[in-house]
């Protein structure tokens, strides 16, 4: 095997809800090929603990990040590429010294490449999230409130911090359909980070399907009894049931569910509240398009009037919520016990690679 810079180093840098799930899965179950290149994906997942390296406390010079160097280097591949979503919430400052001190000894074309969802899919995509973790027992417009409150999608400070201190070097892609390669974000970023080059996907599962609005209301009811467990153990939990509801063979495809959605007076709030931001990131990030301010009238135009019902009890007979509450009482006394949360992790990333040769 050849040793020796990669050609192209692309750092996939978030944000969060925008597929990375989809990405990292084909990237890390080698489903990816690049025409006449070779591709390196050093993980069998993400690279999150990444994130936790490029905290402000910690000390850069005793990081991993030599060692994951030193094996790219090894690999000596025509891309590489290293994922996590979780490195939207780094400081940029941080990653341009990472960058200088280990991307830049690997390779001399370094990439920072995220997607931004539109702001009032963001808050309907990671309020679901939060349901199917057990970090969000209110409903949407709580959520919103929240969110709102925290400036947590004001993205116009964070997205040109990133632009002024990475320069060139960072790449932002809209997450809309109808902007994406394929209107598929996977294919989107394969076509990004490969600078064009012809590549294939091979067939696999999909990733992290977004759940029905039934199933978020079960999860939800199920993590009213894990509330003082700590929220890397609800997330690993709400992640395994979610995983396998999504597997569930039996499932009548007769009966969709309805999925989450955000309703007319809160789209209305939502795009009163981030019109300026968006119209500054569409000036200054897609060539002053107007992308993200014309999603904020189309949320508005498709928003159904009424509230959906954000209440478990709407979806289940008593006798349901017997048996469910009965089996999360259960489950929060199994998350009492040590090494579960990593167990169930390494079980969903063992039951993905296994995925592969299922198909």
């Amino acid at each position: 095997m050849p040793q020796g810079k990669t050609s192209h180093l692309v750092v996939h840098v978030g944000d969060r809800k925008t597929g990375s799930t989809s990405i990292q899965e084909a990237l890390a179950t080698k489903r990816v090929s690049v025409e006449g290149k070779t591709l390196c994906y050093p993980s069998r997942m993400a690279h999150n603990y990444l994130r936790h390296e490029l905290a402000s406390t910690s000390d850069l010079s005793k990081t991993s990040f030599q060692s994951l160097m030193e094996n790219i280097y090894k690999e000596g591949a025509d891309f590489t590429i290293l994922s996590s979503e979780l490195l939207e919430l780094v400081d940029p400052k941080r990653m341009k010294v990472v960058k200088e001190r280990y991307f830049d000894q690997v390779s001399d074309s370094v990439q920072f490449l995220a997607y931004l969802r539109p702001h009032a899919a963001r808050i309907v995509s990671s309020c679901a999230e939060q349901f199917k973790i057990g970090t969000h027992q209110g409903g949407l417009e709580d959520f919103f409130l929240k969110t709102m409150k925290n400036r947590e999608y004001y993205y116009y400070s964070r997205v040109s911090r990133w632009k002024e201190i990475l320069g060139e070097t960072y790449v932002l892609r809209p997450m809309i359909r109808s902007e994406l390669k394929n209107s598929n974000v996977v294919d989107d970023f394969l076509h990004t980070a490969f600078q064009g080059h012809p590549f294939s996907i091979a067939a696999g599962a999909s990733a992290n399907e977004s759940l029905g609005l039934r199933d978020l209301m079960l999860l939800k009811l199920i993590h009213r009894f894990t509330q003082d467990h700590p929220p890397q153990k609800r997330l690993q939990i709400g992640w395994t049931i979610a995983q396998l509801i999504n597997e569930d063979e039996d499932e009548d495809k007769n009966e969709p569910q309805d999925k989450l959605r955000i309703h007319r007076s809160l789209a209305e709030r939502v795009a009163k509240t981030y019109r300026k931001d968006a119209k500054k990131v569409d000036a200054m990030m897609f060539d002053g398009r107007s992308l993200l301010q014309a999603e904020l009238d189309k949320a508005v135009d498709t928003a159904p009037v009424a509230a959906q019902s954000l209440e478990p009890e709407d979806y289940f007979s008593p006798n349901e919520r017997r048996a469910i509450v009965s089996l999360a009482k259960t489950i929060g006394r199994l998350m009492g016990m040590n090494g579960v949360a990593p167990h169930l992790f390494q079980s969903r990333v063992q039951a993905m690679h296994d995925s592969i040769y299922d198909i």
